[in-house]
């Protein structure tokens, strides 16, 4: 409660003030205040309108709204504005993953990937869409790729043993 007071007692001193609307829109996202989140990131970006990132955060409140086509839109425009940004790509993917346009989020979990290879949130993703499509052998391909990045980390693993365990290959 404090956090959010204190972003709407910078926003009322100074409503111009971009941070203070994406900070609060983070506070929002944290108690699943989405529609909330969705406004003040939007508020954001338009104070700041070549800002990638607050795109990408834009982008990411939407699909937690259900607003995947809003999501693929700022998704893109964050692409435009940088088209480096591998979270970009990576929300334009899920975005369409959440459509069941399985190939096109294919394509923008690869380009995240080639972006930003150590980045692993892609392809747990992707593995998942891979599922999603029967292309099992690829999928566990793709999360072995990613115990490969980061043999030191537990998740890698757990999602590999998951997925083994949801296309029943224990």
């Amino acid at each position: 409660d404090q956090a959010l007071a204190d972003c709407t007692k910078a926003i009322e001193l100074r409503d111009n003030y971009a941070q203070a609307y994406s900070v609060r829109a983070d506070v929002y996202l944290d108690v699943e205040r989405f529609s909330d989140a969705v406004e003040d990131y939007q508020r954001a970006a338009n104070l700041l309108p070549d800002d990638d990132d607050v795109r990408v955060d834009l982008s990411h409140a939407m699909m937690k709204a259900g607003d995947n086509d809003g999501a693929i839109e700022q998704s893109e425009a964050a692409i435009r504005i940088n088209p480096e940004n591998a979270f970009a790509h990576n929300n334009l993917g899920a975005a369409y993953q959440n459509k069941q346009q399985y190939e096109r989020s294919l394509t923008s979990f690869d380009r995240a990937i080639a972006l930003d290879s150590g980045f692993l949130l892609p392809r747990y993703n992707r593995s998942d869409v891979l599922v999603s499509m029967r292309r099992d052998k690829e999928a566990l391909e793709t999360l072995d790729q990613a115990v490969d990045i980061s043999p030191n980390e537990a998740q890698p693993y757990v999602r590999r043993a998951q997925t083994r365990l949801d296309l029943g290959d224990v």
